[in-house]
């Protein structure tokens, strides 16, 4: 008898992390976004936003709303833009004069009437200081985990539940 290979593929999807705020919820129908494809940034024509992340979806994210929106601000939560994301974007984001890195920084309110976000509450964790932002779009990079927990104990699952592979 004759054995041949086959292949199965198991497409689980993902999802994305969300941040650890209260009003998320609210405005995740209206104004926060996972993705910074044409269609999200149509929606942000002339408007300021924020993306938060810091690493190369992220920074690719910010410099393509850039061409969009009026202004774009960039919070990551260390101080080196370089930790997470390559050489050439970071360039590309600090020379685009529509893109302001906000370094140490993290959001801690949305805020606006009728799930249209309006501004955000951020804190700058070094300074200990508190601002708002105007922003009508929030764009959150902040990764995203495998959607495999449907799986059970069906399939092999490495650490953070990504199928495993291979014999």
């Amino acid at each position: 008898a004759e054995v041949t290979a086959r292949s199965v593929v198991i497409a689980t999807g993902a999802r994305y992390r969300k941040l650890d705020v209260p009003q998320l919820a609210e405005f995740e129908d209206t104004s926060v976004y996972y993705a910074a494809t044409r269609m999200e940034a149509q929606a942000c024509v002339g408007d300021p936003v924020v993306v938060v992340g810091g690493g190369n979806s992220a920074g690719q994210a910010a410099v393509f709303l850039s061409r969009h929106a009026v202004h774009v601000s960039l919070l990551i939560r260390g101080s080196d833009l370089g930790k997470g994301m390559s050489r050439y974007l970071v360039d590309q984001v600090e020379d685009d004069p529509h893109v302001s890195v906000l370094r140490s920084t993290e959001v801690r309110e949305l805020i606006g009437d009728h799930g249209e976000l309006q501004s955000i509450a951020v804190e700058n964790k070094q300074a200990g200081e508190r601002n708002l932002l105007a922003c009508r779009a929030l764009f959150v990079f902040i990764g995203a985990e495998p959607y495999t927990q449907w799986l059970g104990d069906a399939i092999s699952l490495a650490e953070h539940g990504f199928i495993l592979t291979g014999s």
